[in-house]
């Protein structure tokens, strides 16, 4: 039995299967614009936090050049810190600025570690996750751990729902921190 069409040796056929896949690899996306993931954030939401002043903002993950690989997506980590400065002032909170001393008396002073920042998906749902040392901007303050979470249905896998999953642990932190900057009674 002999079969119709051209002869093509195996490396031609390594080499066209090579160049295929390539061109179906996808590219690495990056986190979406912050201000796409202000929904759930009023007005009123972002005034309440203006008493908060985050005197620094610093990663320290162990892995920050990925956050998740969506179906053979994979979604960088790199810029996640600048998503995450524009995403707290889009929140309210004001980030390392030029206020002196006594521009801050009356404020929330407090210093953010990023420590860990990851996206998981299984066939029907997706969780997203931010992990922080949150801790007053004084000499020897203890740090707590505050940590949003969001799961969801893994419609998609769409660049948008992680994008939204991830705005809305960042929501959960903001609680943590609104928490943590809460006058003693």
């Amino acid at each position: 039995m002999t079969r119709a069409g051209p002869n093509i040796s195996g490396w031609a056929l390594a080499g066209l299967c090579s160049a295929l896949l390539a061109a179906c690899t996808p590219t690495q996306t990056t986190l979406a614009p912050a201000a796409a993931n202000l929904t759930s954030v009023s007005e009123g939401d972002r005034q309440a936090m203006s008493h908060i002043h985050i005197a620094a903002l610093t990663d320290n993950r162990e892995k920050d050049a990925m956050l998740t690989d969506m179906l053979g997506r994979p979604m960088a980590g790199t810029d996640l810190m600048d998503w995450l400065s524009t995403s707290l002032s889009g929140r309210g909170l004001t980030i390392a600025s030029t206020e002196t001393q006594s521009d801050l008396s009356d404020k929330c002073v407090i210093e953010l570690e990023l420590r860990r920042a990851y996206i998981t998906a299984q066939a029907a749902s997706k969780s997203s996750s931010l992990v922080f040392n949150i801790r007053k901007a004084e000499p020897d303050a203890p740090a707590k751990l505050i940590r949003g979470n969001h799961s969801n249905m893994n419609w998609s896998s769409t660049n948008s729902e992680t994008n939204v999953s991830l705005g809305r642990s960042l929501d959960e932190v903001v609680d943590g921190i609104a928490d943590f900057c809460a006058p003693d009674e």
